[in-house]
């Protein structure tokens, strides 16, 4: 095996692994886009190697949208972080007050 035929394998093995754990949501996103993004690559050198410009092309766009899937769910995961942070601090400010209203009484 040649190592194109290497490449053509592995970035259609991440493509298909980048799907699967898509399939199962959200909970498999931060994992999905790494994914897809190097199989993009691979699939974009290979295309290149090639002179196949149209599959090179839809390759390209692919990369993009990897990019930006990734960006999106990086930026997601740290809104969820802020808010599990605010919640929590929330919750131990209404503990303390409560504490210290029982006290008073």
């Amino acid at each position: 095996m040649d190592v194109w035929t290497a490449i053509e394998y592995t970035g259609s093995a991440l493509g298909m692994i980048g799907a699967t754990t898509n399939s199962y949501g959200q909970r498999w996103a931060p994992f999905t886009w790494p994914v897809w993004l190097a199989s993009n690559a691979l699939l974009v050198c290979l295309a290149a190697f090639r002179h196949e410009w149209g599959l090179c092309a839809m390759q390209s766009y692919y990369t993009f949208t990897s990019i930006n899937g990734l960006r999106l769910s990086r930026r997601d995961r740290a809104v969820k972080a802020v808010e599990l942070a605010s919640d929590e601090t929330a919750g131990k400010v209404h503990l303390s007050t409560t504490h210290t209203n029982l006290e008073k009484h």
